[in-house]
């Protein structure tokens, strides 16, 4: 008995043993499952955001350089046109426009055939920078080479506007491979009759496309827009064949659609397979500005998750230990099971490599919204008014899941660095906020990134807000920028913040994350240090207690104050206190009105004696509220019609025996319909029993009465009466918006 109860015992010890065994097991793998999977998604979110600024900061770095020919061709059309009528002036003009432009290796002035007769059918005068800093000079036009043919010719000519050119080989005048810009010249008629271009080298782009942050082992694809293969690591496809041909030779739909999307010009991320079978990821987006060039970026599935594999099989055999120490010490006693090391992704430093440009489009500016969600109404306005012809300044926000996100800054300095720098920040800000519900966060990212990019050490002033409609909660951190003014029920209050550090100066950072409630009807106003420093002539600054004292005089001021009022006013308050001082710094504001639409009815109550003489204050009473309400002139008019009527009917025929009696008026307004509630003492009598007079017949032919009550029904929407209590109640309702 003994014997059978032990082994009894044995078995339960070794089937729970087992169970246990088998439930620590399944509860590792889920974990490790959940856990892989929560790696893998920060892993693509990581590569998604480090592809973008990558794409960001390589286009940028494009599009200045193509700029700066831009500008150096239109700033010499001037010239061209000035001397177009002296054929031999040609080449002075090409000779100036290479000599002061470094990144111009040759430019050409090509005229119409026959424009210089003395000249011969073709004229195309050409300046080019050889290797010993030379410039040659020399007349390429010939029936052996036809200008009037070529891409950077023909296009302005006939479209009459300027043109970048596909990358070409030319084998006459650079003898190397080049890309144009051509900007047709007019004559005095306004008909163009030339072409004045700039040839570029492309052995810059090598420079710019063999930087890689995203793996080490990425690499670039970079095409024109006819899908011309401009960067491609195999050497002996670029300028000979195009991304069609390559879609072609893979034989993989994936690819083939990122190339056709590709050469579209458009702007996204696929995953596709090489001949061998390995996956690649892939963003890309088009460079910008008038190239029509297009940029990807492309990265190995299995460098992008290499850590992670190995990771995975690390932990794997950690889960074999673990289970062998569980089986080792069940006999012994339940001990906790190591937790599992929490696993970080290091995530390598954005690097991006951006040159300062040379001008900022408004566009990048939000247009102003309105928000409507659950009986509120969120409205956004913002306004930016550059010192200069750029500026510094920056905000912005967007909508997304029921929550608006914004920010507002200040870039150090002035002028086109502050605008490219502003440029980086609004571009990060648009690329990480949507992936968080965290400000600190936000600020995080952006400060990491910025940092490790500064070589100019320009740093940011950055407030970045979330507001949760659904739950009426600001999340919000601040980078060293002034804290924003709430107004909630004509109170003035500045926002409590933590200052931190403004972005872009320590890459490690941590930004403390803040949190408050907004009531239904509140305000938040946010600006830049260009408000409170905006200096007069006696060098006195407009500072934050004017500031203060002008927001408390708008809110007095208004019943309903708006954003655009508010920042409309500050403007000229502004413009008043700094007269005819220069402005000295960018002035920027934000305004963000959360607004209560639940509808309030309005209600306005009147008692008057039953006699004929009150019918004065009754028609007092009736024009003041049609004043407040803002109805108009006829639906005021026909509102005081009925009410008289129906109170004249009942102080003349509700009271035969002279009795005293009060009677009430009560007029209920609520969006688009007003009530009319009279009650009185007087004989019973029911209006919605009368008969409408018969207004048809002649006077004399129709009966006495029912006219004022044809008047009341024609002035109403419909009429109730009832009787309780020895009362009268009659309810008129009239729509009025």
């Amino acid at each position: 008995m003994a014997r059978n109860r032990i082994s009894q015992i044995k078995r339960s010890i070794n089937t729970n043993s087992i169970v246990l065994i088998i439930a620590a097991a399944l509860i590792l793998e889920i974990i490790s499952t959940i856990q892989y999977q929560y790696v893998r998604e920060e892993i693509a979110v990581d590569l998604h955001l480090r592809a973008q600024s990558e794409l960001l900061a390589k286009s940028l770095a494009i599009q200045n350089v193509m700029s700066q020919v831009e500008a150096a061709v239109g700033n010499h059309v001037w010239d061209a046109q000035r001397l177009i009528s002296e054929g031999d002036s040609a080449f002075s003009v090409v000779k100036r426009l290479v000599e002061q432009n470094p990144n111009i290796k040759g430019s050409s002035f090509s005229f119409m055939p026959d424009y210089y007769p003395d000249k011969g059918y073709w004229f195309e005068s050409y300046a080019v920078r050889r290797d010993s800093d030379e410039i040659e000079l020399m007349q390429l036009g010939s029936a052996d080479h036809d200008y009037t043919q070529a891409e950077f010719y023909k296009i302005p000519i006939e479209t009459d506007s300027a043109r970048w050119t596909d990358p070409y080989l030319d084998n006459d005048g650079a003898r190397m491979i080049l890309t144009t810009f051509s900007i047709p010249v007019h004559d005095a008629t306004k008909k163009p009759v030339a072409v004045l271009d700039a040839d570029i080298s492309l052995d810059w782009l090598k420079s710019i496309l063999d930087i890689n942050y995203v793996n080490p082992s990425s690499y670039n694809i970079l095409i024109s827009r006819s899908g011309q293969l401009m960067s491609y690591p195999q050497d002996e496809y670029v300028m000979l064949k195009t991304i069609n041909d390559v879609a072609k030779e893979k034989q993989d739909p994936a690819f083939t659609n990122f190339a056709i999307n590709f050469v579209n010009g458009e702007r996204g991320n696929a995953v596709f397979k090489d001949n061998d079978g390995e996956k690649y990821h892939v963003f890309y987006a088009p460079v910008g500005g008038e190239t029509g060039w297009s940029l990807a970026v492309v990265s190995s599935e299995k460098e992008i998750f290499g850590n992670y594999n190995k990771m995975k099989g690390n932990l794997l055999i950690l889960r074999i230990i673990a289970l062998a120490v569980l089986i080792f010490i069940i006999f012994r006693s339940v001990r906790n099971i190591n937790k599992l090391q929490k696993i970080t992704v290091e995530r390598e430093r954005i690097k991006s490599e951006l040159q300062i440009a040379s001008q900022i489009q408004d566009g990048m500016l939000p247009d102003n919204i309105t928000v409507d969600f659950n009986g509120a109404k969120v409205e956004v306005v913002g306004l930016l008014n550059p010192a200069k012809e750029v500026g510094g300044d920056l905000y912005d926000f967007f909508v997304k899941d029921d929550r608006l996100y914004f920010c507002i800054g200040d870039v150090s300095g002035k002028g086109v660095p502050a605008a490219m720098f502003m440029t980086v920040t609004r571009s990060l800000f648009r690329t990480i906020a949507p992936y968080t519900l965290k400000a600190a966060k936000i600020l995080w990212y952006m400060n990491r990134t910025m940092a490790n990019i500064n070589e100019t050490n320009m740093f940011v002033t950055f407030f970045v807000g979330i507001y949760d409609m659904k739950t009426r909660r600001l999340n919000y951190s601040n980078g060293g920028h002034n804290g924003p003014v709430i107004i909630e029920n004509g109170i003035i209050k500045q926002l409590e913040v933590i200052p931190n550090l403004p972005l872009g100066v320590f890459p490690d950072f941590d930004y403390a994350e803040q949190e408050t409630s907004l009531e239904k009807d509140s305000m938040i106003f946010l600006y830049t240090d260009g408000l409170t420093e905006a200096m007069n002539l006696n060098k006195q600054e407009f500072g934050e207690e004017r500031m203060i004292d002008a927001l408390r005089k708008f809110a007095h001021e208004h019943k309903d104050l708006t954003p655009n009022a508010i920042l409309e006013g500050m403007k000229d308050k502004i413009k008043d206190f700094v007269d005819k001082a220069e402005q000295s710094d960018d002035l920027t504001m934000l305004s963000i009105k959360i607004k209560d639409t639940t509808e309030k009815p309005m209600k306005n109550a009147l008692k008057i004696e039953n006699k004929i003489s009150a019918i004065k204050q009754l028609n007092e009473f009736v024009d003041n509220v049609c004043k407040e309400n803002l109805f108009s002139e006829e639906n005021s008019m026909q509102l005081k019609l009925v009410i008289e009527e129906t109170v004249a009917n009942i102080i003349n025929y509700g009271y035969p025996d002279g009795s005293s009696d009060e009677i009430d008026i009560s007029l209920i307004i609520s969006e688009g319909n007003t009530r009319i509630e009279i009650k009185d003492h007087g004989l019973e009598f029911d209006p919605t029993k009368v008969n409408d007079a018969d207004v048809d017949g002649s006077v004399e032919e129709r009966p006495i009465g029912g006219l004022g009550i044809f008047l009341v029904r024609q002035f109403t929407d419909d009429m109730h009466y009832k009787r309780e209590n020895n009362t009268n109640i009659l309810v008129l309702n009239k729509k009025i918006k």
